[in-house]
């Protein structure tokens, strides 16, 4: 192996007995062929296992193999960039939904080079000139490995009366989609959810995930706007307006993954593997929603509360409360990531 490499606690070499025998068992069973040499992002070897990880750096990256047997294949998690809630002055806004997720069971790999794009979270503004000229401002970015694709989660529905206003808007389309807004009438409907329509590699073994964001409740009582959609579920209407959890990839559990990822975000996905949880939508009372599995953001009522962002990857922020000052921006998610495990 070569390149940026951490080694964690060896394994025992198991024997060829059982496994199948050859490259093609010990791929099947999910240890790197022997031989085989890789490269690219932050590569882990953990025993027999080599897992690369690709975080958000604003340029395409490569991930680069040789040597490797012709039957050879890997798990792959491809996340998009998690959307960030949407802005509000006098209403409440939608929470940020989940980047889209594919997940490959067997992924071929062949030598040669693979182009790696990982999305951002969606960008957060407390301009509304700004917003009102381009809402999809606070949407995610796609994140790419070859033709794998997980879409950018969408931002949450913006809800204000400017100078210039902007009401009425639903959760913004995505990956998994954004919650709706509310503004004291019936709040707006959250958007669609792309990700379970993206194309998949044919023969690897792909999933899509993503799920719809919440219909933002009626302000006038004070009610939430609707949760981003997660992962692994939808967001939530009315009220709670917590966003819709994340979704567990055993494979990939943060401990292992530690030597490429901070230590918050490693409680985040912890053992389990908890990835792209949706943003709760905004709150118009000091009740606490959120946060979701898998990192999505919770949010705090009263006017000017701070908002904590979204942890973990693919995760959406949430949204902004009523009364809000015109100066406080809307909590941000948190950027996609690409794992390959061979």
């Amino acid at each position: 192996m070569f390149g940026n490499s951490w080694h964690k606690k060896e394994k025992p070499l198991p024997t060829m007995i059982g496994l199948g025998g050859g490259a093609t068992g010990l791929s099947q069973h999910g240890l790197s062929p022997p031989g085989i040499t890789s490269s690219g992002g932050t590569q882990i070897i953990d025993g027999l296992i080599t897992y690369h990880v690709f975080l958000h750096t604003g340029s395409p990256q490569t991930f680069t193999v040789a040597d490797a047997p012709g039957s050879t294949t890997a798990k792959l998690l491809v996340i998009g960039g998690g959307g960030t809630g949407g802005f509000t002055q006098d209403g409440v806004s939608g929470g940020g939904g989940a980047g889209g997720v594919q997940y490959y069971t067997s992924y071929p790999i062949s030598d040669g080079s693979t182009t790696v794009v990982v999305g951002n979270y969606g960008t957060s503004s407390n301009n509304a000139a700004t917003i009102a000229s381009d809402p999809g401002i606070n949407d995610g970015e796609n994140t790419t490995f070859g033709s794998a694709v997980g879409y950018g989660g969408g931002g949450g529905a913006h809800e204000f009366g400017g100078p210039p206003p902007l009401r009425d808007q639903p959760g913004h389309n995505g990956g998994s989609s954004g919650g709706g807004s509310a503004y004291y009438f019936p709040g707006t409907p959250g958007g669609t959810a792309t990700q379970p329509t993206a194309p998949l590699v044919p023969g690897a073994g792909g999933t899509n995930y993503g799920n719809t964001g919440g219909t933002g409740g009626n302000s006038n009582p004070q009610n939430p706007g609707g949760g981003g959609g997660g992962a692994g579920g939808n967001g939530e209407g009315g009220v709670p307006g917590n966003g819709g959890p994340g979704v567990a990839f055993p494979e990939f559990p943060g401990p292992v993954l530690s030597p490429a990822i901070p230590v918050t975000n490693v409680a985040t996905i912890g053992p389990t593997g908890l990835f792209a949880g949706g943003g709760a939508g905004g709150s118009g009372n000091p009740t606490v929603w959120g946060p979701s599995p898998g990192g999505g953001a919770a949010t705090k009522g009263g006017p000017g509360t701070p908002i904590p962002s979204a942890t973990g990857y693919g995760s959406g922020g949430a949204g902004t409360q009523l009364g809000a000052p015109n100066t406080v921006a809307s909590p941000i998610g948190s950027a996609g990531i690409v794992i390959i495990k061979l």
